[in-house]
């Protein structure tokens, strides 16, 4: 056997001098708490010991039952910090997009503990090849360059490669990604696979290419499978921002019209602006609050948090549910932050945050 190697994963995921890699290490099996690792190329002396140290750290954590993510987005070169957060990253290096077997209802679930994930099944993985081959060759026939394609263990991703410089990382960008999102989903979306269309915020993760993803309990017909590099692009060729306006502006135009605009019933008006100090109180606020519960309070804080319609909202919310790593579920995560609506009855607002917040003894 011959030994293993992040070769793969430094195609798709170049780094360079001065280059900051954030890790994360999550076990969706035994549910351990979360790992995360900030590592700076500056600090070792050549590639060669960088990426030793890397590779060390990755295959060892994952053969300890962890799965294996890092940034897909370039961070910062003055960031500081233990986790790369939104406002961390510089540029946009990549379009993202994650498909996956439909999730056919799982998410109804009453209680997140009672969620059972499996790995796919061959089928359910041919549904899905089906799916991105079928969105990727529209995108080429509409002068979008070849994608990296990788195998994601349970589905597959595709990363097109973005102009740096026409692609920061800022709240237009992050439109214009959700919208591609939504819009690609609305056409090529089966009951079968679907496109993940919560992937669009700048820190979002990825698995390592290299790393074994596990999900679930694996059984005969659904094995954990090693995340691979399926194909290359022949010629390396960027996506800009009117690439992605032209492929919305087909499938749905209204997307469009306003960068910031959403569906009338789903539109939110911050009514505390996204300052420092006013996301800092939240998150002080939400340690005081225990993500270790049960489904229906876990879903009032997630949408209360949603309801500041603050950038960073559900990156925010992502790092209070995953406090309770062997509740924390990702994809039961990304569906209802989809799923939330500001119009919903009952009224929730970020005050529902500082009211159980005072309850379990904040002073505010």
């Amino acid at each position: 056997m011959s030994p293993r190697t992040l070769k793969d994963n430094w195609r798709v995921f170049p780094y360079c001098d001065g280059s900051i890699l954030n890790f994360r290490f999550i076990d969706q099996v035994a549910k351990r708490p979360v790992i995360d690792q900030i590592i700076y190329r500056d600090d070792y002396l050549s590639s060669g010991d960088f990426e030793a140290e890397v590779e060390e750290l990755v295959f060892r954590l994952n053969d300890e039952g962890f799965n294996c993510y890092q940034l897909v987005n370039h961070v910062r070169e003055n960031f500081v910090g233990r986790s790369v957060c939104d406002s961390g990253i510089e540029t946009i290096d990549k379009i993202f997009i994650d498909v996956d077997r439909a999730k056919n209802g799982r998410t109804s679930c009453s209680d997140r503990a009672e969620v059972k994930p499996r790995p796919a099944s061959q089928r359910e993985l041919d549904e899905s090849r089906r799916l991105i081959d079928s969105m990727c060759n529209w995108l080429i026939a509409r002068s979008w360059p070849d994608p990296y394609l990788a195998l994601s263990g349970n589905g597959y991703h595709a990363y097109f490669l973005t102009d740096l410089d026409a692609l920061e990382s800022n709240p237009e960008n992050t439109f214009l990604r959700r919208a591609l999102l939504q819009a690609l989903a609305r056409k090529f979306d089966s009951t079968h696979s679907q496109i993940d269309r919560g992937v669009y915020n700048s820190a979002r993760v990825t698995k390592i290419i290299g790393t074994l993803a596990r999900k679930g309990q694996c059984s005969e017909g659904r094995p954990y499978r090693t995340v691979e590099l399926i194909s290359a692009p022949p010629i390396i060729d960027c996506v800009v921002n009117d690439d992605l306006r032209s492929v919305i502006d087909e499938i749905c135009p209204e997307l469009v019209t306003d960068p910031y605009r959403k569906p009338a019933s789903r539109q939110i008006y911050p009514s505390t602006p996204e300052t420092p100090r006013a996301v800092f109180r939240l998150r002080h606020a939400l340690s005081y609050i225990s993500a270790d519960s049960e489904y229906d309070r876990w879903l009032v804080v997630l949408w209360s948090i949603l309801s500041t319609g603050w950038e960073c909202a559900q990156e925010i919310a992502y790092e209070w549910s995953i406090s309770a790593p062997h509740r924390f579920d990702e994809e039961v995560f990304l569906h209802k932050c989809h799923e939330f609506d500001p119009a919903y009855p009952g009224g929730l607002t970020v005050g529902t945050v500082f009211y159980l917040a005072k309850a379990g003894g904040w002073n505010g």
